[in-house]
């Protein structure tokens, strides 16, 4: 079976985003014969023809503000996939700019695609537009209802999430199926071996890309959590303004080996109180051993339980609460972390996420079969 990966952006960092994790690990790791199409946007827009764009989505356009300034090309690219699809038998596009893209697309095209959103994009922005002061609260609400026009015109694509939350919500707004493949990890062969605590000096982790609005809302909030005991560290890019912002934290940008460096600290904590998709931070705490006190909506879509596989907080008293409680019991912090991690280690490897995929692909192909 021959499977064509389509992008708007090269493969080349897994680590990059949620389109190159998937990407990445399926050229690695999938049984099919996976090829990859970069159809990346070279085009520049002036400053003028930027604004123009802008004002044709208030009036005209559809999906998401960023998707539509790029849909001007996308006849440009639907030429290109037209020219090479017949070597293939299923077309995985991946990224939410190709729901616009899709109605473009030929009957045989749509027939053996599968069209993989990532994130449901509503989810995110709905939160921003309806919480007023936030900035531009009025276009976020333009833009969900943009959004909703564009997943309408998906009827009979085959769509997929990498959260089963994302999935019915899109089901429930559009009538549609949509399946759910969650992202995983690769299982670092060696987790944290010490859960013992100086409750004198805890430390305190969270990682990610640190200038993504959900986690600059974390940081803000871990900066809270902050003290001489409590001592915080964020790994990641970050904007200088943010370490300005938050100098209670230690700021360590981008390390050589994220699992090393994460088995030092004695606790993960996860204040994210928005967003879309999966966490892979979460995974990727949770696959090393580490106890993880997070948010509920830092964990939809892990499936991780919570007192069971992480410690449940929700404000900044309540993390502190549960953090000064775990350093007083190293055999609780240890038996639920291992709990995830043996969650993960069953569930959440992009092993299972391949397999996952190459089932639907079968789906694509031998539809009779199903």
């Amino acid at each position: 079976m021959k499977i064509l990966i389509v992008t708007l952006k090269p493969l080349i960092d897994e680590n990059a985003d949620g389109v190159s994790k998937i990407g990445c690990n399926l050229l690695k790791l999938s049984s099919a014969s996976v090829t990859y199409k970069n159809l990346s946007l070279s085009h520049s827009m002036t400053k003028y023809s930027y604004l123009l764009r802008l004002l044709s989505y208030i009036f005209i356009g559809k999906g998401g503000v960023q998707d539509w300034l790029k849909s001007k090309f996308f006849k440009e690219l639907n030429s290109k996939i037209n020219g090479c699809h017949e070597n293939f038998d299923v077309i995985h596009f991946m990224g939410a700019s190709f729901a616009l893209m899709w109605p473009l697309l030929s009957n045989e095209i749509k027939n053996k695609s599968l069209l993989n959103l990532i994130d449901n994009g509503i989810i995110h922005s709905k939160r921003h537009a309806y919480k007023k002061g936030t900035p531009f609260y009025i276009l976020k609400r333009i833009e969900c209802y943009k959004k909703l026009q564009a997943y309408s015109r998906l009827s009979g694509a085959l769509v997929s999430f990498v959260s089963k939350r994302d999935a019915r919500y899109f089901q429930l707004l559009t009538g549609i199926k949509a399946y759910t493949v969650e992202n995983g990890i690769n299982l670092p062969e060696l987790p944290k071996q010490n859960y013992a605590i100086n409750k004198d000096a805890v430390s305190l982790v969270f990682h990610g890309d640190l200038t993504y609005k959900p986690n600059i809302e974390a940081l803000r909030v871990i900066d809270k959590i902050c003290n001489p005991v409590l001592r915080c560290y964020a790994i990641g890019r970050v904007a200088t303004s943010m370490k300005n912002e938050c100098q209670n934290i230690s700021f360590l940008g981008f390390v050589d080996d994220l699992y090393a460096e994460l088995r030092k600290y004695d606790l993960y904590i996860c204040p994210i109180q928005s967003g879309a998709g999966i966490k892979n931070k979460i995974i990727e705490a949770a696959g090393i051993g580490l106890p993880i006190i997070a948010t509920r909506e830092s964990v939809i879509g892990t499936g991780l339980k919570a007192e069971i596989d992480y410690f449940e907080a929700q404000s900044v008293e309540d993390f502190i609460k549960k953090i000064i409680g775990l350093a007083s019991n190293p055999q609780l912090s240890e038996t639920v972390a291992i709990s995830a991690r043996t969650y993960v280690q069953n569930r959440l490897t992009w092993d299972v996420t391949a397999n996952k995929y190459e089932r639907i692909y079968k789906r694509i192909k031998q539809p009779h079969v199903f």
